[in-house]
């Protein structure tokens, strides 16, 4: 988190298979924005695959605010 301007980020959340559907992804991604708030935090990035990524399900399912896409690309290491 950059305490300059309040925003934060999260890496992408992955569950074992075996363990979908059971909130666990859910409820490690909202401890991550409690201690962020608790931290002065008053936004947040989440990494994440496009739409219609079965990973998009979990941070649709937290009520984004907003939610922008963006792509990043860089040249093949040498």
């Amino acid at each position: 988190m950059s305490p300059d301007n309040g925003v934060a980020s999260i890496d992408p959340v992955a569950t074992h298979p075996d363990f979908h559907r059971l909130g666990l992804a859910k409820a490690v991604v909202q401890e991550c924005f409690r201690r962020q708030a608790a931290r002065g935090a008053k936004h947040s990035f989440i990494g994440s695959a496009p739409e219609p990524a079965p990973s998009t399900n979990l941070y649709r399912s937290l009520g984004p605010a907003r939610r922008s896409d963006n792509s990043t690309w860089s040249l093949p290491k040498p």
